[in-house]
């Protein structure tokens, strides 16, 4: 039907459903490219996000092993691209050097890979800056989602310009 629609290209939500799901995630970037479409990035699971930031090394290792285990699969499956959330709860951490140097072992893991990870807005604007800002590489960037503006009450544009 993606295709039907006239689209060329398509991503994919890469999460263990909790419910009996027909197809596995696994299967997905076959069926895509079997219908002739680009298989443009997955989009990982944002649950737990902010253990990115936490002060408990234990949180901070168990979420940066999923991320490294999903830029795996990017690799595995030929997905030039992994979407990321930075945080995920109403009230997140604010940026400090710990979720900095997880991101840095990320970008690492993905330049490796060859895999770029984009990192994308959710309620607190000034952690993608400062990631951006702190860690320059080409397998690092920025995937605007307007709904997720929309949904933050937020008005202001000019995160566009400043990333």
């Amino acid at each position: 039907m993606i295709k039907e629609a006239g689209f060329t290209a398509t991503s994919i939500w890469w999460e263990d459903e909790v419910a009996p799901f027909p197809i596995k995630k696994e299967s997905m970037p076959h069926l895509a490219r079997e219908q002739g479409l680009l298989l443009e990035n997955i989009h990982v699971p944002y649950n737990n996000s902010d253990a990115l930031w936490s002060e408990h090394e234990s949180l901070r290792k168990a979420i940066v092993q999923c991320h490294v285990e999903w830029l795996y699969d990017c690799a595995q499956f030929g997905i030039p691209m992994m979407v990321m959330h930075l945080n995920d709860e109403i009230n997140p951490p604010a940026p400090n050097s710990q979720g900095l140097e997880n991101m840095r072992e990320l970008v690492q893991v993905a330049e490796k890979m060859q895999v770029t990870i984009a990192i994308e807005n959710t309620r607190r604007n000034d952690s993608i800056s400062y990631v951006l800002k702190s860690i320059r590489s080409n397998y690092l960037g920025f995937c605007f989602d307007s709904s997720h503006h929309r949904l933050a009450n937020n008005e202001d544009c000019r995160l566009l310009n400043s990333c």
